[in-house]
């Protein structure tokens, strides 16, 4: 029987500042274009070998050289994550076109949200996974919900121990009243359940530590807020050129986490 994993809505916690929306840097009347790379833009996600790529600053010119889904083995470049910003940036529109433009209303910074994570059947490394994920180290945050682009989205998730409760699955199905107990000391619990992950993950890696690990070492970069990467370093592509002509076959070729500087 497979554990199950379940997350509720989240809702509006008391203890956060006001649900309000805010237009630092937006517009609310749209004039905001809010783009996403698809699985088309291969420069974006497939692995590229900058040898065989003709670059003009940083940038492939209309394909030339890019491998492609077409190519012999074509390499996915991995996880889709984006960048923390210390400061929200909203691009400007690059024509009238409502039909690409969207509205957004970011809320404030500090604002709290609650959600229950119920899981059920987990065991030990799947519990440590779970927490793993969602409770990153000081100075990291994740990226949730519109506009991570230009650097909204950047929340953390602490997990409230006073009201968490793991039972042993032998005590919560012996009957209705082990369904009522709370488990004791759940810090230690989660501590020793992350442990186990970890040896779990380094072990498929063929023993080296968990940190150690490349897309672990990535993964703490691109989470890390404190401490962010310089997004100027980043190269998108741009709805018009500087002639304000289009752009599109100008492809970026992304730099790996580990390349880029950090933040001045």
């Amino acid at each position: 029987m497979r554990g199950r994993v379940c997350f509720h809505a989240a809702t509006p916690s008391p203890r956060g500042g006001p649900q309000v929306p805010t237009a630092t840097q937006f517009p609310r009347e749209g004039n905001l274009v809010a783009g996403n790379p698809s699985a088309t833009a291969v420069s974006l996600y497939l692995e590229q070998d900058a040898r065989t790529v003709r670059l003009v600053q940083g940038k492939s010119f209309v394909n030339e050289g890019l491998s492609t889904f077409a190519s012999g083995s074509p390499v996915l470049r991995g996880r889709k994550l984006y960048w923390h910003r210390r400061e929200p940036v909203a691009p400007p529109p690059p024509n009238s076109n409502l039909n690409v433009q969207s509205r957004y209303f970011p809320l404030p910074a500090q604002t709290s949200f609650e959600f229950t994570v119920t899981v059920d059947r987990l065991d030990a490394v799947e519990l440590g996974a779970l927490v793993e994920a969602l409770e990153l180290p000081i100075g990291a945050a994740h990226k949730l919900g519109l506009g991570k682009a230009f650097g909204l989205g950047s929340i953390r998730v602490d997990l409230d121990l006073s009201r968490t409760s793991v039972e042993a699955d032998r005590t919560r199905y012996s009957s209705l009243r082990g369904r009522r107990g709370r488990s004791m000391n759940c810090s230690q619990l989660f501590a020793e359940c992350r442990e186990k992950f970890r040896a779990a993950v380094a072990a498929q890696r063929g023993g080296q530590s968990f940190e150690s690990l490349q897309h672990v070492r990535e993964f703490r970069i691109m989470t890390n807020f404190e401490q962010p990467r310089d997004p100027r370093a980043i190269s998108f592509m741009e709805l018009k050129g500087g002639n304000d002509t289009p752009s599109y076959r100008m492809k970026p070729i992304l730099r790996k986490p580990l390349e880029v500087p950090p933040a001045s």
